[in-house]
């Protein structure tokens, strides 16, 4: 319609918006929440809520504390999601809970895939990235899910060292404290 035809108020008043209030998108609800089991997102959406309760020594106590039990019962994609919900609600808190998800998952890949620790320190070190690899997988549960599984297969399949094949100050330490322990009778090794 063109202006000459609208009234005088009509063409003084501010042109309404489409939709009042948030986006057409902002009211859809998320792929994250359509794919959540309504039990778990019940229980994400308590510990979103729950986040600065006294219970807790850490204002995101709850929500790492939900992101453990989703851990222990090898839901990962729901783990991922309990993030993704967390960083749109509670932003400033994203990045404290994202620093924790690696210790999070070492003691899961420990304890669901059989990773000795000893194994996972070793591979660590050698793949300095991981943790910011982990961390930018976290916002896409199928990538996140596949990560994982990644590493624990990885790390399973890093080859053990032979003994004493160690180099420079690792092999000095190891000499040392082998002869320390000699020296004080603990082993049983002529000295």
């Amino acid at each position: 319609m063109c202006g000459c035809h609208r009234t005088r108020r009509e063409r003084h008043q501010k042109p309404r918006r489409r939709s009042q209030g948030k986006s057409q998108s902002a009211r859809r609800p998320s792929k994250e929440i359509k794919s959540t089991p309504p039990e778990t997102l019940q229980r994400i959406a308590e510990a979103i809520a729950s986040q600065g309760s006294a219970a807790y020594t850490t204002p995101s106590g709850p929500i790492l504390d939900l992101l453990t039990k989703l851990a222990e019962e090898d839901d990962r994609a729901s783990f991922s999601r309990a993030f993704i919900l967390l960083a749109r609600a509670a932003p400033a808190n994203a990045a404290f809970v994202g620093g924790a998800v690696p210790a999070k998952i070492s003691n899961f890949l420990i304890k669901h895939r059989g990773v000795k620790a000893t194994a996972l320190i070793k591979w660590t070190e050698s793949n300095p990235d991981w943790t910011e690899e982990l961390k930018n997988a976290l916002r896409d549960p199928d990538l996140f899910v596949r990560v994982v599984e990644n590493f624990a297969s990885a790390i399973k399949h890093t080859k053990k060292p032979a003994p004493f094949q160690e180099s420079g100050a690792g092999f000095l330490v190891t000499w040392i404290s082998l002869y320390i322990e000699c020296a004080l009778g603990r082993l049983a090794l002529p000295c």
